[in-house]
């Protein structure tokens, strides 16, 4: 991964010809930002948790009934094949409401020689939502026998499929194809995170889709977050088969070129051409105001000419013009520069105008949600430094910082940066805390021997206490559990407390461990933060900084390579450390490591909180993947 940090690109670099290609910070892959969701039924009846239920419920559908997956089940269906979405039926979960990840169905075990695909629609008005559909590969290890798609859209006959909508899911770790379109038109794709559908080699010929159209097939792909396929969106080329690609964000994980129209000729037993020689490659196809940072070239390739048209406009593309789009008359096995054109000279049914080539975007927050999803996208985002807090009020952190005297907050991490007060203060100078108890976050400094506060980050300095005690010694916690911010300090002989950071210091515990040796978190569920002491090869904790040490762990691992956060919502902190590349916790400071998900980032890279508001803490990185 590219490590360099970039400063912000502003609008006018999204703008070319007057044409805007992308907001700054595009809404795709939905979650969090779904404004459609399936309400969730208050009678348990009409809700599956088990494989058998959602068998049972999809074979007895009928027009207009809903499913709905419990939000927080992980159904395993590896014992179950082609599980048919009938005509009016609409599966749901709520994916991304109330920090839900959406229920979860799963398959662990490879198919061989599945017909179709995990789920497979064979009707219209029919909406596929909210869901996760996890197939058991993220990988490029396979065999020939084993394609199995996650959605399998499909009609023997050329047909349309109206209301056919499959939106606000995540769909990932499929052989062949996340969603497959196959002699159906009419199919809306939108608001997905597709991802991890990589490369699988069947004979002479490759899988590895986000989104595939076969034969007489037409998919509207739209709003989409896509990273780490091996083709974003493919297509076999029949003269019939057809694509939009529109306002997509297609980050660079993938293995191959994002956007494919095959040859026809190179993917049927037909000998049929053009009549100038060239193969066939699809009737039209349109790929507009798309962010496209793929590091494989090209973005685009197009292996023959199409009956119609193909339209490329208002796209941002991180390559040079002859690097993202390539076209050849006869298909070709390789990336090599084939046929390719430049794009001052390209073919008449090519039409391509008011893109932004070379382009260059700001790093961007990254998302582990609990620390154990895949890298999601957040946001792109000018700076690379914050604080967490929760300012909103809406119980989801958000992210803080000060640049050039202001004051910005990106509330979940996921909003816009905005300007919340102005301080000449340093970042470095800054600390996070509640000391009012209202819920929302102030903002701590010291300056000259007094401590002052802003209520909520937005109001002026107002003195809180004084103390000559060294900012870099002060330490901050609700020791009380009054729901207020306390400072501590560790004197020669004492821990010394100042309650909600107005009260005199208060000796409470005599301790001869240094600052370096401590964390901080609450380790027994009862709201008040408590010390834990690394030192003698063990894990000790003092409740609430005023018992004497309990031993409740062994390990030499050093406090400063250690975070503290609640991964799995259960009330009671844990410990999160990394080393050669991978995650680990200790659940409730008591258990032995657990691998929890692998990155190779250091521990002062990453950011911790609860920005979707599930009660559990997520890992998020800021960085450029591109």
């Amino acid at each position: 991964m590219n490590k360099s940090n970039y400063r912000l690109q502003v609008l006018a670099s999204l703008i070319f010809c007057q044409t805007l290609v992308f907001s700054q910070n595009p809404i795709v892959g939905g979650g969090e930002d779904c404004e459609n969701w399936v309400e969730r039924p208050k009678d348990r009846k009409h809700i599956v948790y088990t494989a058998q239920q959602l068998k049972e419920r999809l074979d007895t559908a009928e027009k207009g009934d809903v499913i709905y997956v419990d939000d927080n089940s992980i159904i395993n269906l590896d014992d179950y094949s082609n599980l048919e979405v009938k005509s009016g039926v609409t599966l749901a979960s709520g994916r991304g409401r109330d920090g839900s990840l959406g229920g979860k169905l799963v398959r662990t075990k490879k198919v061989k020689n599945e017909d179709f695909g995990l789920l497979h629609i064979t009707g219209d008005n029919v909406r596929v939502t909210g869901i996760r559909i996890e197939g058991p590969d993220k990988d490029k290890k396979g065999d020939s026998e084993e394609i199995n798609n996650g959605i399998s859209i499909y009609s023997e006959q050329p047909t349309t499929f109206r209301s056919l909508i499959i939106d606000n899911n995540e769909i990932f770790g499929w052989q062949k194809a996340g969603v497959e379109v196959r002699n159906v038109k009419g199919v809306l794709i939108e608001q997905n995170h597709i991802h991890h559908c990589l490369y699988r080699k069947v004979g002479v010929t490759s899988r590895g889709y986000g989104v595939v159209v076969y034969e007489a097939g037409e998919a509207h792909i739209k709003g989409n977050l896509f990273d780490h396929n091996r083709h974003d969106v493919a297509c076999d080329g029949h003269p019939v088969s057809e694509y939009t690609v529109n306002t997509n964000l297609i980050l660079n994980g993938g293995i191959s070129h994002s956007l494919d129209v095959h040859g026809w000729h190179e993917t049927q037993d037909i000998t049929e051409v053009h009549p100038d020689g060239s193969y066939f490659a699809g009737l039209r196809f349109s790929y507009e105001n798309n962010i496209i940072l793929s590091s494989d070239k090209p973005h685009i390739f197009i292996r023959g000419n199409s009956e119609d048209k193909i339209i490329i406009k208002n796209n941002y593309f991180s390559k040079k013009c002859k690097h993202s789009i390539k076209h050849s008359r006869n298909g070709g096995s390789g990336l090599n520069g084939l046929g390719a054109t430049r794009c001052a000279n390209v073919p008449s049914f090519i039409q391509i105008g008011y893109n932004v080539f070379r382009a260059k975007l700001p790093s961007a927050l990254f998302i582990s949600y609990s620390g154990q999803s895949f890298w999601t996208y957040r946001k792109f985002t000018k700076v690379n430094q914050f604080l967490v807090g929760e300012f909103s009020g809406d119980k989801r952190h958000d992210l803080f910082t000060s640049l050039n005297g202001k004051w910005l907050t990106s509330e979940s991490g996921k909003k816009e940066i905005s300007e919340i007060n102005s301080s000449d203060e340093q970042f470095a100078d800054l600390r996070i805390g509640d000391f009012d108890g209202n819920g929302r976050s102030d903002v701590f400094r010291k300056h000259k021997n007094k401590w002052w506060v802003s209520n909520n980050g937005t109001g002026t300095w107002q003195n809180l206490n004084s103390s000559k005690v060294k900012l870099k010694k002060l330490r901050f916690g609700d020791f009380d559990g009054d729901g207020k911010t306390d400072v501590l300090y560790k004197s020669r002989k004492y821990w010394q407390f100042s309650y909600g950071g107005t009260a005199e210091w208060k000796d409470k515990k005599k301790s001869k461990v240094t600052l370096n040796k401590l964390l901080f978190g609450d380790f027994n569920g009862d709201k008040r933060t408590d010390i834990l002491g690394t030192f003698d090869g063990h894990w000790w904790v003092s409740w609430s900084g005023s018992s004497d040490w309990d031993k409740l762990n062994t390990s030499s691992i050093r406090a400063s390579k250690l975070s503290i956060g609640d991964f799995n919502g259960d009330g009671i902190d844990d410990v999160f450390n990394t080393r050669r590349g991978k995650w680990y916790v200790s659940w409730g400071v008591r258990s032995k490591w657990e691998k929890i998900n692998e990155s190779d980032y250091s521990l002062d890279k990453l950011i911790l909180g609860d920005f979707n508001g599930d009660g559990k803490t997520d890992i998020g990185v800021v960085d450029k993947f591109w």
